[in-house]
């Protein structure tokens, strides 16, 4: 069979000449496995990651990595998509490194579910050419270029996954209907605005991570079926009103864009989980008292908040807090904070007062207070057996350092630059290994 006629030999060819096109260019090494040893194919009910039905169609295609790989493998050879049988109706090519070519209107019409990340595909992704069943469609980590048309996405799609490719032009996803609840498209060229009025109404999850969009992200104007919209590494700006945020919303992630001005968390529905807009330039105060009752993480750092905050009415259940350079001050109270934090950084900040750490959560892993106006006596004797890091570097602190045993899980103390008088070490054969200027 030449491949160069095409699809016009598709029809007549039996689906074990098919599949044996489909793979004829992959190495050596991938094609064993579908061969016996005297190097003819095995009937394809034999070949592994294949699901044949009681008339002998290939139904299902299944030849993913066992495990899910952080790079792309190299030398695994060619894959000619456009072979694939046309009863196919799920196929999952990931983390392969495969070489090909895509072409949308050579799929099989019967495709419900395609995954074929992590592989060195290329070529354009003309969403009309999907199969009109198509449910799943999954192709992130290739090399796919061009613009994408969403005017005519196959209407019964759900997820679609295109991030990390060299996609660009705009996102224009110009229709209220269809199924779609998934877009992923991180990591790719696009630029232009997003009109959140225009988002499918049953989208729940907007994932645009690392790309060239600007202008205004209207959050009252996104569809309230919207679960996590997930915008790092942009160029959105204008300021961020949270008063009418959907109601089932758990992620808002918008870290590294250039959204401005004040934030008032209180109006967020207590469902959110995780909060992130570091590295923004939002600005005055930053009230702690009325956050989600389910929030497990929230990132501020690296804007210009300004003025005290209050530790003592933090979410029971939160796991991380991060507000590194800020412009926040007054006194704050390490006694009262919830059992479950794990990470508290306010590094580079003009904190001032006294610092008790006699009543530090036992979950606690990292404090991190360096670089403010702290000052008094630093009493360690009583550091929570789970702290891991400890930095107290470029403070005012001006009294007694007291250390007590030595955390079992204990990597780093710095204390450097301050003004302490005379260091007292009781129990414990092992030295710390912290960053000390004691006199």
């Amino acid at each position: 069979i030449d491949p160069a006629l095409g699809r016009l030999n598709y029809e007549s060819m039996t689906q074990q000449a098919l599949l044996e096109m489909v793979v004829s260019r992959m190495s050596e090494e991938n094609q064993s496995i579908f061969k016996d040893e005297n190097e003819n194919f095995l009937d394809i009910i034999e070949w592994s990651g294949v699901v044949v039905n009681d008339d002998g169609n290939v139904e299902e295609i299944v030849w993913s990595a066992m495990t899910a790989s952080k790079s792309k493998l190299v030398g695994q050879g060619k894959i000619l998509m456009e072979w694939i049988p046309s009863t196919v109706q799920e196929l999952w090519i990931t983390d392969r490194g495969f070489d090909g070519e895509l072409e949308c209107a050579k799929l099989p019409s019967s495709l419900r579910e395609v995954s074929l990340t992590n592989n060195r595909l290329i070529g354009s992704i003309a969403l009309s050419d999907l199969p009109p069943v198509l449910e799943y469609f999954e192709a992130a980590w290739n090399r796919f270029s061009g613009t994408l048309n969403f005017s005519s996405i196959p209407l019964r799609l759900k997820h679609l996954d295109l991030a990390e490719n060299i996609l660009e032009g705009t996102i224009h996803l110009c229709y209220k209907q269809g199924s779609l609840e998934t877009l992923g498209l991180d990591e790719n060229r696009f630029s232009g605005t997003i009109r959140t009025e225009d988002l499918p109404m049953g989208l729940t999850t907007l994932c645009v991570e690392r790309n060239a969009l600007s202008g205004v992200f209207d959050f009252e104007k996104l569809p309230r079926s919207m679960l996590a919209v997930k915008n790092a590494g942009n160029m959105f700006n204008g300021s961020l009103s949270f008063e009418r945020v959907p109601l089932r919303m758990t992620h808002i992630l918008l870290s590294k864009n250039a959204f401005s001005g004040e934030i008032c968390f209180s109006h967020l529905p207590s469902c959110v989980q995780h909060i992130d807009l570091d590295k923004n330039s939002l600005s005055g105060p930053l009230d702690l008292t009325d956050l989600p009752e389910q929030l497990i993480i929230l990132r501020v750092a690296e804007n210009s908040f300004s003025g005290s905050v209050n530790l003592t009415m933090l979410p029971q259940g939160l796991n991380e807090l991060s507000a590194n350079e800020n412009r926040l001050s007054g006194t704050i109270d390490l006694t009262r904070l919830p059992e479950t934090l794990v990470v508290l950084t306010l590094r580079e900040n003009s904190f001032s007062g006294t610092l008790r750490f006699d009543a530090l959560p036992k979950s606690l892993r990292a404090l991190c207070v360096d670089h403010n106006s702290f000052h008094g006596d630093v009493d360690l004797s009583k550091l929570a057996g789970s702290i891991e890091q400890l930095t107290l570097d470029n403070n005012r602190f001006d009294g007694t350092l007291t250390m007590g045993d030595r955390p079992p899980h204990l990597v780093l103390i710095g204390i450097r630059n301050n003004n302490l008088r005379k260091r007292i070490v009781f129990a414990g054969k092992d030295r710390y290994a912290f960053r000390c200027g004691v006199k």
